[in-house]
């Protein structure tokens, strides 16, 4: 009997805390269920398929998205790791158009189709990340409808079929069918379950939003973070359908109600038969856990060695929570509402690792920096994001002061051996509780904050905040932020954030910031950094907004700005990447080069060679109207490419109605060309490709190689048809100019419409021509 719940919102909270609390008790009295994927209750054999898509692009007008691809990869990870699915049986489909979507579910239903058996169910989950409106999906400039999506996920023929949409005004889809945004629901659903759920993130009406501080969409974060433990209501070490929705629709709204793009609400349409619950995650077959104690209680940020957030959990008191995650080093950040705090753990294979409240060490977060009039950067201070750093607290006010201090050694000073609160330090090693003022020592350390300006010959440190200059001969160290000047003549480093500069021999070292980082050899930010990094060999920086200017490599997980060296490497890059080899997951602007690298490009790939993986990438044979023949690469983004190409020049002899060169008789001339492109797209299979392109000549004989002393330049026009997705046949007419210098003519039109420009030695020929080519 197919059931459609539409309750009140407080009618359905006490239902969900009473069916939870009741199988609680069950729970621990009954024996554990099989992991998902692999067998229901009483030998029922479950296989579970899934197709993943992730699309960033939504067509004109509509912003790419930053985190698609990122969140259709957290899915794919968490099913994998605890939802039953073996590698085999997920398809992931990264930025596809129509036809590509479609093939996804063609080979979806043949999976199932192959599945089936007696005594046995099959499940699929298709999770879909990008752009939609409220008539459907929006794959670049293609659309596939809802209907058309209920129709192909109802064609695999599975036993149930779970839909999740993570898109703005997914919600329309639930509506075909009466849904509506909704509070959390409990499902009584069973092993023996059949029909289908759909779950979208946002009503048919709201904008379903991204987070930088995140790193990923709001809804698919916590349905992630609910699927690897934090909706575990039931505390049984299963995560249900139910249990998993109601967290991500909870944490969405409550994540959403102040963000400018207003509340987000989830909306769900299901129709599923049975009793008991569906499992979706089980955190027993993961190899490593993580549990948070009962006594813990707050916010906790869980984040990978990478530094990006895996989980985030709202945990009560007197609640124990484990979450199912892969082995390695996690960061985890508490917010108590007091304070925060945080410790670093070792995940093993095979162990549950226990994180005991004495492990977490208080932090001071770092202060917002202002992104505009009157706006705060609220992510900056948010815990468990990356501008969230540690900065040491003011020395204690009980510390006595002593305006000047002469030291010998700390403890061996006027200030009676105890850190004090000093104006003037003098002498050769010195320790003050803090420094408002001016210090010249070998070797200075203030334990608190410190203003004016401190000198150490050999080395200064302070372990809380400088506003000021500090000096060291060696190394110039503070633990706190920076607004002021930190040189040194070995190494400058900032535990928090600078504003201002730092200088180094050899490195300088920040948590992020603004200003200018100067070094010998590498310039490092491990947090947003706005301005100038500038180096001798290398900068690295977790978010750039400015310059990295290197001598040998440049690095930032985000850039906005310049980077310009002999390597560059940026996550999303939106600017200008110039070196000899420039790599970019997402490029927007210039990338100029000899090796361009880009999972996706917008802008202008200008180099040798430019790939972009959802690019062009295309070999052409061609020819022209004097019988050369050249075998070129054609790579770039969608809209602009580059061309790199290598023939032979036939003989003009050869040809009929080709004169012959009298320069180049007995010889044999070989071409490179280059050029640069731009495709137009018309309807399918139709497109244009206008070029302009430069081609060196070579001439060989019996006894030498040599270059020629001539260049051609042509512009080109060339229209495309594409007989199948790797084969198309390109033709159009060329406009070539030819220069010849020191006596050289290379005589290679065919004498038809020429125009030849004689001055001293050079000559110059322009003429018309046609190429012909295929592409494959």
């Amino acid at each position: 009997m197919a059931m459609r719940l539409r309750l009140p919102f407080h009618f359905v909270l006490l239902f969900v805390f009473a069916a939870s609390m009741l199988a609680a008790a069950v729970a621990a009295a009954a024996p554990a269920p099989a992991v998902p994927g692999a067998s229901g209750g009483q030998g029922l054999v479950v296989r579970r398929f899934a197709l993943i898509t992730g699309a960033s692009k939504g067509g004109a007008g509509r912003v790419p998205l930053r985190y698609a691809a990122t969140d259709a990869r957290a899915m794919q990870h968490v099913l994998t790791e605890l939802g039953g699915i073996s590698d085999a049986n997920i398809i992931t489909v990264l930025d596809a158009d129509r036809a590509g979507l479609r093939a996804g579910f063609e080979r979806l239903r043949r999976m199932v189709a192959g599945a089936g058996g007696p005594g046995g169910r099959t499940e699929i989950v298709f999770y879909y990340s990008g752009h939609s409106d409220e008539v459907g999906l929006l794959l670049g400039s293609e659309r596939v409808t809802y209907p058309e999506i209920r129709a192909w996920v109802e064609e695999t023929g599975a036993d149930v079929r779970i839909a999740v949409l993570d898109s703005c005004a997914s919600g329309a889809l639930t509506r075909a069918k009466g849904g509506v945004h909704r509070p959390p629901f409990l499902v009584d659903t069973s092993s023996a379950a059949r029909g289908h759920a759909y779950l979208t993130a946002s009503s048919e009406n709201e904008a379903a939003q991204e987070s930088d501080r995140l790193g990923a969409a709001y809804f698919t974060h916590y349905l992630v973070s609910g699927l690897r433990g934090a909706a575990d209501v039931s505390r049984d070490g299963r995560v249900t359908l139910s249990e998993a929705y109601q967290y991500a629709f909870t944490e969405t709204l409550a994540r959403t109600e102040t963000s400018r793009g207003g509340p987000q609400h989830a909306s769900y349409d299901f129709q599923l038969t049975g009793k008991g619950d569906l499992v979706m995650t089980d955190l027993h077959a993961t190899t490593a856990s993580l549990v948070f104690p009962p006594e813990l209680s707050g916010r906790l940020f869980v984040r990978d060695g990478a530094g990006a957030l895996v989980a985030e959990v709202h945990k009560l008191v007197a609640q124990p929570i484990e979450l199912g995650l892969p082995p390695g080093r996690y960061r985890v950040t508490l917010d108590d509402q007091r304070k925060l705090s945080e410790t670093s753990v070792e995940l093993r294979a095979g162990e549950q690792t226990l994180l005991q409240p004495r492990q977490l060490v208080a932090l001071v977060p770092a202060p917002t920096v202002s992104r505009g009039p009157g706006e705060a950067d609220a992510s900056a201070s948010q815990p468990g994001a990356p501008g969230a750093v540690a900065t040491a607290a003011p020395a204690p006010a009980t510390a006595p002061s002593h305006a000047v201090n002469f030291s010998v050694y700390p403890g061996l000073d006027t200030s009676g051996g105890v850190p004090s609160h000093n104006r003037f330090v003098f002498g050769f090693a010195a320790r003050s509780a803090s420094l408002d003022g001016l210090a010249l020592t070998l070797g200075h350390y203030v334990d608190g904050n410190a203003s004016g300006v401190q000198v150490g010959y050999l080395g200064a440190g302070i372990g809380g905040r400088l506003g000021g200059i500090q000096i060291g001969g060696v190394a110039a160290y503070a633990g706190g932020d920076v607004s002021g000047g930190q040189i040194a003549g070995i190494a400058s480093w900032s535990r928090g954030r600078l504003s201002g500069l730092q200088m180094a021999g050899i490195t300088s070292a920040a948590r992020g910031g603004g200003g200018a980082q100067i070094a010998g050899v590498a310039s490092v930010s491990d947090g947003d950094f706005k301005g100038l990094q500038l180096s001798g060999a290398a900068n690295v920086a977790r978010k750039a907004q400015g310059l990295q200017i290197a001598g040998a490599f440049n690095g930032a997980e985000s850039m906005n700005g310049l980077q310009l060296t002999v390597v560059n490497v940026g996550g999303d890059v939106t600017g200008a990447q110039i070196g000899v080899v420039n790599i970019a997951r997402r490029m927007r602007g210039l990338q100029l080069g000899v090796v361009n690298v880009a999972e996706e490009s917008e802008g202008v790939p200008f180099g040798l060679v430019s790939y972009v993986k959802n690019g062009i990438h295309e070999l052409e044979l061609s020819t022209n109207e004097v019988g050369a023949s050249v075998v070129s690469a054609v790579l770039g983004n969608r809209r602009v490419y580059g061309r790199l190409g290598f023939g032979v020049l036939a003989a003009a002899g050869d040809i009929p109605g080709v004169r012959a060169d009298a320069t180049a008789t007995g010889r044999s001339h070989w071409l490179v060309q280059w050029g640069l492109g731009v495709r137009l797209h018309l309807s399918d299979p139709w497109f244009v490709d206008v070029e302009a392109t430069s081609t060196n000549y070579h001439r060989t004989s019996q006894s030498d190689f040599d270059d020629e002393n001539a260049i051609a330049g042509s512009l080109r026009g060339l229209v495309g048809y594409r007989f199948a997705q790797n084969f198309a046949v390109v033709a159009g007419p060329t406009m070539t100019a030819s220069v010849g210098w020191d006596g050289t003519d290379l005589v290679t039109g065919r004498d038809f419409i020429e125009g030849v420009y004689r001055s001293g030695a050079t000559t110059v020929r322009l003429f018309p021509g046609l190429v012909l080519g295929l592409r494959i």
